[in-house]
């Protein structure tokens, strides 16, 4: 239930598309840092989006629903990669159908370096979708820590631990059927 303060807050709408887990979780991190600054008079609704759902056209509608409405399109991506042609046919025409021409489409880029993000292969795609729809773009790079990489193996490692107890608790109870050969 919310309480009295978010339901009188002004509702800003974002969505986030990313590749990677990390790249993902540095999005969240921008609009956390955004909430913050917003403070309580304002409440950002997030929805996040693995691009790799975007090929499933179920999934992309229900993206596409959720974006109709928003402020911001956060894209989280590798640098060094293009946009591939399901994820920009699906921001261009969430782009133009976005209920807010004051929107702004926002490109973090990963895994380059931070003086070349305008020469990102992503980065004149999503600028000339953020023109077109009459957007704002803002771009930025995020350059990925060590202790980044390890925090990922590190959680990547404690749910595999995970799913292993849930498999061995399963099959030490679980009956053994042997199948005879007929």
């Amino acid at each position: 239930m919310k309480s009295k303060d978010e339901k009188s807050a002004i509702q800003v709408g974002a969505v986030i598309i990313y590749d990677k887990v990390l790249a993902g979780k540095r999005a969240k991190e921008l609009c956390d840092r955004l909430q913050s600054r917003l403070g309580p008079l304002y409440a950002l609704n997030l929805s996040v989006w693995n691009m790799a759902w975007l090929q499933n056209s179920a999934l992309a509608r229900l993206a596409a629903e959720a974006a109709t409405h928003v402020d911001l399109l956060v894209v989280a991506i590798d640098g060094d990669k293009s946009l591939p042609p399901f994820v920009r046919s699906w921001f261009s025409r969430v782009a133009h159908h976005a209920c807010v021409a004051d929107g702004a489409i926002v490109a973090q880029f990963n895994s380059i370096l931070r003086m070349e993000h305008e020469f990102a292969p992503a980065y004149a795609e999503l600028k000339r979708i953020a023109h077109e729809a009459g957007m704002s773009f803002f771009s930025q790079v995020v350059e990925w820590t060590v202790y980044d990489l390890d925090d990922c193996i590190n959680e990547i490692h404690k749910h595999a631990n995970m799913r292993m107890t849930v498999l061995d608790a399963f099959f030490s109870v679980a009956p053994i059927v042997s199948l005879k050969s007929r």
